[in-house]
């Protein structure tokens, strides 16, 4: 008589999400990124100083983790930044203090990976065909141990630039993430979610000449978008936020860790 078959059930608790965040540059990335739970900020980009601004109640919990130097604070040259930047998510990843790891932006880590695999910063060396191969198994590596781990116990985000895309024949446009190889189309698989960020002029009075922050996580023709978490498909970021950070918080598996 044959075994029987076991499966696994679905399992509908709330988990730690995995994040791709879309947008232009003015559309409010990082300082959405900034509110998740008890966040740690990769500066790859150096554009944090915008995050001054926020509440103190939110600034003071913000890490910062600066890929570029050792744990002494040295600068380090630029094809050792990928191997400190894993080690740095080794360290980070253990700290229960922490809720969610933020990589800003995934553009310039790639740089960063690509330095690495041509073993040079030098700006004249061209990349060949084999070592976008090379770059596409690292980004596969990333998504496969990092954003589907099974263990994963904090939030991941990555803030990501696009870039445009027009077809020849047919004219149409797409949006696509500004990194180099075949991953720019298909990097957005391994998350959970894929949220686009853009403004609208406001309608607030108090606002004069203003902008509203929105989110969209209902896909088109021109880009991605999936959800996870129960949200409308276009919506006010000032207006969700407090539902996304119940339920943000709702998907951690335990409670910070205090002194």
């Amino acid at each position: 008589m044959s075994e029987p078959i076991i499966y696994d059930s679905l399992d509908t608790a709330l988990k730690p999400v995995t994040l791709l965040l879309k947008g232009d540059s003015g559309s409010g990335k990082t300082w959405k990124a900034a509110h998740f739970p008890r966040p740690v900020i990769w500066n790859w980009d150096n554009n944090l100083s915008g995050l001054r601004k926020l509440p103190a109640e939110i600034r003071r919990v913000i890490k910062i983790k600066d890929p570029r130097k050792d744990k002494k604070g040295n600068q380090i040259k630029d094809i050792e930044v990928w191997g400190n930047f894993i080690h740095q998510l080794e360290e980070v990843g253990s700290d229960k203090s922490v809720g969610t790891l933020i990589q800003d932006s995934l553009t310039t880590m790639a740089e960063a990976l690509m330095d690495k695999i041509l073993k040079t910063d030098d700006p004249g060396k061209a990349v060949e065909i084999q070592q976008w191969g090379e770059f596409s198994r690292y980004m596969k590596w990333l998504g496969e141990h990092l954003l589907c781990a099974n263990d994963l116990d904090k939030h991941v985000v990555f803030l990501a630039h696009e870039t445009i895309l027009q077809e020849k024949l047919t004219n149409k446009v797409r949006y696509l993430l500004s990194i180099g190889g075949q991953t720019k189309s298909n990097f957005d698989l391994y998350f959970t979610d894929v949220w686009r960020v853009y403004t609208k002029p406001t309608k607030d009075a108090k606002k004069p000449g203003g902008v509203d922050y929105w989110v969209r996580t209902l896909p088109n023709d021109y880009h991605t978008a999936k959800a996870s978490l129960v949200l409308p498909p276009d919506f006010d970021w000032d207006v969700e936020f407090p539902s996304i950070l119940k339920q943000l918080n709702e998907g951690l598996p335990y409670a910070p860790v205090t002194a």
